[in-house]
Order: structure tokens, then C-alpha cells, then sequence
């Protein structure tokens, strides 16, 4: 029986702010590498890994015999105005989340009124806010 698993990457400098990563290629903090050292795996002879470093990182630590073929459309999305920014940073910058599903999150420019859709790669990080 083939077995298929999905696991999230480890923690980066930028998830440790509470910042949108998506495609920033930023690698595992220490802290992220520290945690998934202590995690037992079972064995796998094949992983299909994004080309992101936090990713590649996370996919040696984890299973560091396994091959690895890495999938360019695994990487994460483009969060556009967002990327690289925290809550804090977009109540400043006039954004508002209006619509949170487990999936996607709606976003308004009340600058402009345009409307923004982004995925979210964790969904229990999303918050709502009005400025």
C-alpha cells in the first residue's frame, strides 16, 4: 500500500515575527531546525518537496536517506503586498482581512478598494483586524 503524507516546514526567522511567508526563500531559524530534530519519522523512499530552502531544509532533516524530486508548483503562493509582512505591519498599512476561510483570505485596500485574495498556508494564523 503506498502511503502519502503532507507536512509543513519547519520554523523560519520570518514565522517567528508572524510574518505572510510565501515566496521569500528564507531557511529554517534554528529554533525550526532544533524542533524537527526531535521528531521521529518513519521511513520513506520518496519525498516530492517544494524548491524552497525552508522546504529542501526541512525534507533533509527529516528523512535524510530518502530521495528527494523537488516540484516547483509546491511552492508557496505569492502573498503579493503582504509578503514579508506581520499582522502589525498591515493594520498600519490600511489593509483589512473581511473573510477568513480554512482556505483563503479576503483582503480589502480601503486605499484603493481593491480586492485581494491570497491562500494561507496555516490557516489558525490568520487574524482579523480593522484599521
Amino acid at each position: 500500500m503506498i502511503k502519502i503524507a503532507m507536512i509543513r516546514h519547519g520554523k523560519t526567522y520570518g514565522n517567528t515575527l508572524g510574518r505572510y511567508i510565501g515566496v521569500t526563500d528564507e531557511p529554517l531559524c534554528e529554533e525550526g531546525k532544533k524542533e524537527l530534530e526531535q521528531r521521529t519519522m518513519d521511513t520513506v523512499e520518496l519525498l516530492f518537496v517544494s524548491p524552497l530552502k525552508r522546504c529542501l531544509e526541512t525534507a533533509d532533516i527529516l528523512y535524510p536517506y530518502a530521495k528527494q524530486v523537488k516540484i516547483p508548483e509546491f511552492a508557496e503562493c505569492n502573498f503579493g503586498e503582504f509578503e514579508n509582512k506581520n499582522y502589525q505591519e498591515l493594520k498600519e498599512g490600511n489593509y483589512t482581512a473581511i473573510n477568513v476561510t480554512s482556505t483563503y483570505v479576503y483582503f480589502k485596500d480601503f486605499t484603493t478598494k481593491t480586492p485581494y485574495y491570497t491562500s494561507v498556508a496555516a490557516p489558525g494564523n490568520v487574524q482579523i483586524f480593522n484599521p
